[in-house]
């Protein structure tokens, strides 16, 4: 260890301090010991200098002992080493994907684990729309605040309806739970954020969206039809016996038809997305099941059976697979299907009627009045007999009523019948 003082060409006194590092334990050569350079205040006394230099000697001599000391060399390597980190930083940085470049990761990781092309194409549409606000940010670097404003945004400010609010809000949930599964990102932004809440005047609607036509309703439809062509009524009576969904109606084949016993296997999914046009698919449940068509309902199929062959050989060409065809020989586009509804319920003045008005129909009218429910949930194609009951629930109480009068009926007999 040593203190030299040593005097600058302009004059200026400094001292400097040097620290021994020993020796090299393999060469035995003096390394190079640390050092520093204290620059003597103007005002200074030789004595005062001589004593503060000691204090910091002895203050650098116990930075040293406590390894907070580099060489210059080992300086110079350790900036080179920052440098470098922050070179790995900033790649990695750069490296992290956008929302915008994230959704085409998650689109890609669906289409390969086999998701409908049709919801595909709805989640693709709902992350394009939340891009245009999120895109351009990086995906660790949207907050839950950026998140629930979105959320809050969709029905302040883009009046959104409530439907499309809980879809987009269970999408984007989606997705930022899968950039968190992945690694992508530490947490999903969502975590706290609650879904958005059910409007008061949005409940009635929704609830006349959901409504089942009552018999009397019925009867005036099936009124209706008298005045429609054959393949449209056949198309409605197959849809209320059957309770299929739109895109299994569109799919049926007479291959899929039992014309002797009324057996159908549905077992065809016929779909439209802009992006893929229309294709054929299996059923939502991914599986077949069998129902019966009532001796009506069988009836005018048979007959549309033979008319649509008529037709076909007026017009020399084979007769469609599909029991209802579209403009060519190819089956409906399901989208069609929807637009005739439409223009039916306009045409008759029949409030909500769409397609899914006559599955909800054929399951309420079959469980109100005595169908079991795993037979209906059978019909409907349900995952489970629970889902049925709990969409049903409405329906299966009415049948409980009328079960419960016929059992009163049967045990107390006339007496019953009388205080009733």
């Amino acid at each position: 260890m040593s203190k030299t003082l040593r005097t600058r060409k302009d004059g200026s006194r400094v001292y400097e301090i040097r620290v021994s590092r020993g020796r090299d334990p393999n060469t035995g050569k003096q390394l190079t010991p640390y050092s520093m350079t204290w620059k003597i205040p103007e005002n200074y006394s030789d004595k005062k200098a001589e004593r503060e230099a000691g204090k910091i000697e002895g203050e650098f001599i116990a930075k040293c002992k406590a390894g907070e000391v580099l060489t210059k060399k080992e300086e110079k390597q350790r900036e080179q080493e920052q440098a470098k980190r922050r070179e790995i930083e900033r790649l990695e940085q750069a490296s992290k994907p956008t929302f915008e470049e994230y959704v085409e990761t998650h689109i890609k990781r669906l289409e390969s684990n086999g998701l409908a092309a049709g919801t595909i194409e709805s989640y693709l549409r709902t992350l394009n729309r939340a891009s245009a606000v999120l895109g351009k940010l990086k995906m660790e670097e949207i907050t839950r605040g950026m998140v629930r404003q979105y959320v809050v945004d969709m029905q302040a400010k883009y009046s959104f309806k409530y439907s499309t609010q809980t879809r987009h809000f269970a999408v984007l949930k989606c997705f930022f739970d899968a950039a968190v599964e992945d690694g992508t990102i530490p947490f999903s932004p969502m975590s706290d954020i609650k879904r958005p809440r059910k409007p008061k005047d949005e409940k009635g609607a929704e609830n006349m969206q959901n409504k089942a036509f009552d018999e009397k309703e019925v009867a005036h439809i099936m009124e209706c039809l008298n005045q429609e062509p054959l393949k449209w009524r056949a198309l409605v009576i197959y849809m209320l016996d059957t309770g299929c969904r739109r895109g299994e109606v569109a799919g049926v084949k007479w291959e899929h038809i039992n014309l002797e016993t009324g057996e159908v296997t549905v077992c065809n999914n016929r779909q439209y997305t802009p992006g893929k046009g229309v294709y054929d698919t299996t059923p939502k449940s991914g599986k077949s099941r069998t129902v019966f068509l009532t001796e009506p309902a069988l009836k005018i199929m048979k007959a549309w059976h033979k008319e649509q062959i008529r037709e076909s050989f007026k017009k020399g060409i084979p007769c469609s697979d599909y029991c209802f065809n579209g403009l060519t020989n190819e089956g409906m586009n399901p989208t069609c299907l929807s637009r005739y509804f439409r223009d039916f319920g306009a045409k008759y003045d029949i409030p909500n009627f769409h397609p899914h008005a006559l599955r909800h129909t054929m399951a309420t009218i079959s469980i109100v009045n005595g169908a079991d429910i795993v037979s209906v949930s059978k019909k409907l194609g349900h995952s489970n007999v629970s889902l049925t009951l709990n969409v049903y629930s409405h329906a299966n109480e009415e049948a409980q009523r009328r079960a419960n009068d016929v059992l009163a009926n049967a045990i107390y007999g006339s007496e019953n019948r009388k205080q009733a």
